[in-house]
């Protein structure tokens, strides 16, 4: 065998151009050419050829490329994924291996989509879609807890509606206002209404108003109906009383919301919640208030006994000509109707006893007098009302009777009984306070703490 090899070897070097085609065919091979076939040797057996070697993969196309305007996608696809045409290679050994990283750029590699096709969305862009649904979610869930305060933790009113609550006069919420304000509210737009806090007389007020606001705005919202929440919001404004001042304006106004709301607000009135309690009356109130006097000194129990002294004070005859002269001045009154007017305000004649205790436990009573006006001009009202004050009521079996001030009730602020008599408190379900004083009373000043000095609780 050995000497064998050695006469083949011999025989390539006496032929070298065997040698060369031989070269010649594995450089064509390899640069994807197919080399002439050399003339047949009769003296030479067919020799097989060696299998061409592995060609590489042609290189991947720029990134940049594929998002060209220009560039053709399926063009890429295929120089990716296909040898040239004049190319024959084996595919069993010249195809690239589909790693991950191929199926992704393939992936990339799809034709555009049309616009009827579901867009794709960046995920911070996603992200943040997601935090505006759990910011809309999360007012939907405060809206419910608001509707579940407005019926389970408001107090509905009593089977014979609310108590009413007395003021001095029809515009007393404009009290002790700042002129420039009270001028601002007047020119503000309609719907607007009033409204007064319970239990609450101003003291330390600008630590407590922007408090109050939000607490108002809460309950006005949660009146709305939870389709109606997101569409309006409340603008409350709180009083500014004018320099030198006795007392602190205490009225708020509201304003900026929906028609419907504030009839309802004004409807129902009082409004006592956990968080705040208030009583809202109407920005024009022209109907005058009823209560007239508050009497002391007379010695029976009996109201009807009261009744009777004052209308026979009042029908004496120089108490009807001066209370007649009176209604004459008021223009809504015809000049033959004064007589009928009197006869009128003189029948709605009606007297309430209040549970007054003196030291000792013992009983001091003491009694309002109520009737309707026969006018809505107020000089001309309160002009009667300052008359009736000075006179003297007399009982044959009562004794004898004369008006005193007014007392506020520091809860409600109604002048016709003290905190101690106030009937809010035995409401069912009721959150505005008790009759007894708070722990931590802000009815005594700054200057006054110390020195046993109570602030004026009656209104002359």
């Amino acid at each position: 065998m050995p000497k064998a090899n050695a006469q083949k070897a011999a025989a390539r070097a006496n032929n070298p151009q065997e040698i060369n085609t031989n070269t010649m065919d594995i450089t064509a091979a390899s640069q994807g050419h197919t080399p002439p076939s050399p003339s047949p040797n009769p003296n030479k057996r067919p020799r097989q050829t060696p299998p061409s070697p592995v060609t590489a993969p042609p290189p991947l196309p720029n990134v940049m490329d594929i998002f060209n305007e220009d560039a053709n996608i399926q063009g890429v696809s295929a120089s990716i994924h296909a040898p040239k045409a004049e190319t024959p290679v084996d595919n069993s050994v010249s195809r690239p291996i589909e790693t991950m990283s191929n199926v992704e750029q393939t992936a990339n590699m799809q034709p555009t989509p049309t616009p009827t096709e579901p867009e794709s969305i960046h995920p911070d862009q996603a992200l943040l879609e997601i935090l505006a649904t759990a910011e809309a979610n999360m007012a939907v869930l405060s809206n419910v807890s608001l509707a579940n305060q407005s019926t389970q933790n408001v107090t509905p009113p009593p089977e014979n509606g609310f108590p009413t609550i007395h003021l001095t006069q029809s515009a007393q919420l404009f009290d002790n206002l700042d002129p420039s304000v009270l001028a601002s509210w007047i020119s503000a737009p309609d719907p607007k209404f009033l409204i007064r806090i319970f239990d609450y007389n101003g003291i330390n007020s600008r630590d407590k108003e922007s408090v109050f606001v939000g607490k108002i705005k809460a309950v006005i919202k949660s009146i709305a109906a939870p389709e109606e929440r997101d569409e309006f919001e409340a603008n409350i404004s709180p009083p500014i009383t004018k320099q030198g001042a006795k007392f602190k304006a205490l009225g708020f106004l509201a304003q900026d919301i929906p028609r419907s709301i504030t009839e309802r607000v004004l409807e129902q009135r009082i409004w006592s919640t956990p968080a705040i309690t208030f009583e809202a009356r109407p920005f024009r109130e022209l109907t005058a208030q009823t209560l007239l006097l508050c009497l002391q000194g007379f010695t029976t129990q009996d109201s009807n006994v009261v009744a009777r002294a004052v209308y026979d004070a009042w029908n004496s005859t120089a108490a009807r000509r001066e209370i007649m002269h009176h209604l004459e001045k008021a223009r809504d009154i015809m000049p033959n109707g004064v007589e009928h007017a009197y006869n009128s305000f003189s029948a709605t004649l009606r007297v309430e006893r209040i549970s007054y205790k003196a030291a000792g436990g013992y009983d001091a009573p003491r009694f309002n007098v109520y009737a309707t006006s026969p006018t809505k001009v107020a000089s001309v009202w309160t002009d009667i009302r300052t008359y009736m004050r000075t006179l003297i009521y007399i009982s044959p079996f009562g004794g004898t009777g004369k008006a005193i001030s007014f007392q506020m009730c520091q809860l409600c602020k109604c002048i016709s009984h003290p905190r101690g008599l106030c009937p809010f408190p035995v409401i069912p379900n009721w959150y505005g306070g008790s009759r007894d004083k708070p722990k931590q009373d802000d009815t005594f000043s700054a200057k006054n703490k110390g020195k046993g000095k109570q602030l004026q609780e009656d209104v002359e």
